[in-house]
Parts: C-alpha cells; structure tokens; sequence
C-alpha cells in the first residue's frame, strides 16, 4: 500500500489532506494562589497587586471554568480535541487540524 502512495503523481500527493497535531498535558500548580505567589516572591508584590495585576491568572478559582477557556481558545484557532490520555495521573490532551500550506 505505501508502495502505491509513493508512485503517485505529485499533483495527485498535493491533494492529499494533511494534518497537523498539538499535544497538551494539563496540570495543577500550587502557586496558582494569589497568597502563595506573593510568599514566593518575598512580599515584594502583595497578593491584592497580583490579583489587580494579572486577572486572568488570580480571578477565577475554577479550573472548570479555566479549561473551558482554554479549549473554546484553541476551537477558535482551528484545533479539534481528538483524543485525551491519562499520563501519569494528568490529562494530555490531543489536538489535530488541517494543515494549509504556504
């Protein structure tokens, strides 16, 4: 079979569908707290500055929420959700969508 996939023409090759693929491994950090990030950094930023700071990292509490966003961000780039694995106790998440070529 690729025998024959080799000896075709190169404008019938071109017209073959391909894909590109993104491999995403979620997780779950501790230092997603605004409290924790400032003890890290030695109080030099306080926990309410983080928070007026970044709002898209300290303002939800909801990983359901943050996920969601996630994947409506990368659907609104082309990616299809494929396929998820568990991996060492942690999602990884397979993505495909059409390659175009330049």
């Amino acid at each position: 079979m690729l025998k024959k996939f080799f000896q075709k023409r190169p404008e019938q090759i071109a017209a073959i569908q391909k894909w590109e693929y993104k491999v995403v491994q979620l997780f779950n950090s501790q230092s997603s707290s605004p409290e924790n990030a400032s003890k890290k950094l030695g109080g030099t930023l306080s926990a309410e500055t983080l928070k007026e700071q970044f709002p898209s990292i300290y303002a939800e509490k909801d990983g359901r929420k943050q996920i969601d966003r996630f994947l409506n961000k990368v659907g609104d780039e082309g990616w299809e959700l494929i396929q998820v694995e568990n991996v060492v106790g942690l999602p990884l998440m397979i993505f495909k969508r059409l390659k175009i070529e330049s």
